[in-house]
């Protein structure tokens, strides 16, 4: 459990040792992790290191530290159902096309302002893109992140917005926040997706968060509701390291 990895900190590792402990079974919900004198024998290290990893460990939801006792895996909670976005494929296991319709600089109204955790009239950059796969749209996008960040090459221009978002801020997020609706399609997206009339369309709303949970970028993906299906999955709520 003590194997080193190149450039990630000790606190980080002792953390994600840990996890796979708990998450292959080895340590169950209810048992005691080795304590901190133990840990700090194991990686050399002094107890604020091992504190630090612990209390990493604490704020995602694995572990419960008693003071006088020591820490215990804690049972996981099961109270929200919780949806994950894959990355899109096509049937043939390909990815979409993209056609990016525009990127640059965009000021945010008083919705996009409250959901950036930023001032109304703030400058952020908007990516507009549609997916889509032989000639056919298949989704409308609409991507809002810092005006900081560099768009001048933007790699994997199909990938899911997430994952998108991830790599061109070069760091990975904590989780996402999702909102999923059905209207009628703004005119723009009604357009493109070739959305017959009533354009009723299916809108997936995502706010991306930091591993801070300060909101970093929002994004708003609006799909035809013919020929797809939403899925969720009800299991353990835990955030990720």
């Amino acid at each position: 459990m003590a194997q080193k990895r190149a450039a990630v900190p000790v606190y980080y590792e002792i953390a994600t040792d840990l996890r796979d402990a708990i998450e292959s079974g080895e340590l169950r919900p209810g048992e005691l992790i080795p304590s901190e004198a133990q840990l700090c024998e194991t990686y050399g290290v002094s107890r604020m290191t091992v504190r630090q990893g612990l209390n990493l460990l604490s704020e995602v939801g694995y572990i419960n530290s008693v003071p006088g006792r020591g820490s215990f895996v804690v049972y996981p909670s099961y109270e929200r159902v919780m949806i994950e976005v894959q990355p899109t494929r096509l049937p043939d296991g390909s990815l979409p096309d993209c056609l990016m319709l525009e990127t640059g600089p965009h000021r945010a109204n008083s919705n996009l302002a409250d959901l950036l955790g930023i001032v109304e009239g703030d400058d952020v950059q908007l990516i507009r893109r549609v997916l889509g796969a032989n000639g056919d749209a298949i989704c409308f996008d609409r991507i809002f992140v810092p005006r900081d960040w560099s768009l001048s090459e933007i790699e994997d221009r199909a990938a899911p917005v997430a994952q998108f978002v991830s790599r061109l801020a070069e760091r990975p997020f904590l989780h996402v926040k999702l909102k999923i609706s059905g209207r009628e399609a703004e005119p723009e997206a009604a357009a493109h997706l070739n959305l017959s009339k009533p354009p009723f369309a299916i809108y997936l709303e995502q706010q991306i968060l930091s591993a801070e949970a300060d909101p970093v970028a929002w994004a708003v993906s609006i799909f035809d509701p013919e020929g797809y299906q939403l899925t969720g999955e009800f299991g353990p709520v835990r955030r990720r390291l």
